[in-house]
């Protein structure tokens, strides 16, 4: 399984949700001259980004590991923030099935899996 979320609108969630990266953005659109804003600017939505692709993997894998009977993490690469194989038997894969389903329902738009 491999998980991705589409880049523009987590960049916007954080606008959103961040209020320090929502002032600093909004300065800078203002045009304010301070040529650390746009770097700080980035470190910011880049660790906001590190921190929820992180939790999000974590919660993630622990919702679909219980239904596998092995599994292994790989390091995600591209765009993913998950890389996760999953041996699921065959008497669990409707449960695993519904569980995915589940977790693609909770967590909406802007994101897929593989």
């Amino acid at each position: 399984m491999r998980a991705s979320q589409n880049e523009e609108e987590l960049l916007r969630q954080i606008l959103r949700e961040t209020p320090e990266t929502r002032e600093l953005n909004e300065r800078i659109r203002a045009g304010d001259p301070d040529p650390q804003l746009p770097l700080t600017l980035g470190r910011m939505v880049a660790a906001q980004v590190q921190e929820r692709q992180d939790a999000l993997a974590a919660g993630l894998a622990d919702a679909l590991v219980p239904y596998a009977e092995e599994h292994n993490v790989r390091p995600a690469s591209g765009d993913d923030f998950l890389n996760l194989s999953l041996l699921i038997s065959d008497d669990r894969k409707e449960e695993f099935l519904a569980a995915q389903s589940g977790l693609v329902r909770q967590l909406g738009e802007g994101w897929s899996s593989g």
